[in-house]
């Protein structure tokens, strides 16, 4: 059996322990339940998508004003809420999920920007 954390990065590992719902902080700890997962993954997709097609990196994302992702993300939210409110179809939970998701990717970018001037690595 091969072991799949040979090769990891450290954030891969805590990821991965993460996912499997153990506490990095506490590996000896009972395991949580497990996280839902298609919502993540959508919203990983989605930021790795940010990136491929439209070059959203952290190097273009540094030359955006300090809070341009999360007023972005803030737009994003206040649509899906407004969808929500004014649910009158199925249509209006894929539209409202779809940009939760977007928010949530772009949420995770301004996390990047702000470790990345503090100069942490995660």
């Amino acid at each position: 059996m091969t072991d799949l954390r040979q090769g990891l990065t450290e954030p891969e590992h805590q990821l991965l322990d993460i996912l499997q719902g153990v506490d990095p902080a506490q590996p000896d700890a009972a395991a949580a339940p497990a996280l839902p997962l298609p919502g993540l993954i959508d919203i990983l997709a989605e930021r790795r998508r940010q990136i491929a097609e439209f070059g959203h990196d952290a190097e273009e994302d540094a030359l955006l004003p300090i809070d341009h992702l999360a007023r972005k993300a803030q737009g994003r939210v206040s649509d899906a809420i407004d969808r929500l409110r004014g649910l009158c179809a199925p249509q209006d939970l894929t539209i409202a999920r779809r940009k939760l998701v977007i928010a949530a990717a772009l949420i995770l970018a301004q996390l990047d920007r702000i470790d990345a001037i503090e100069g942490k690595k995660k």
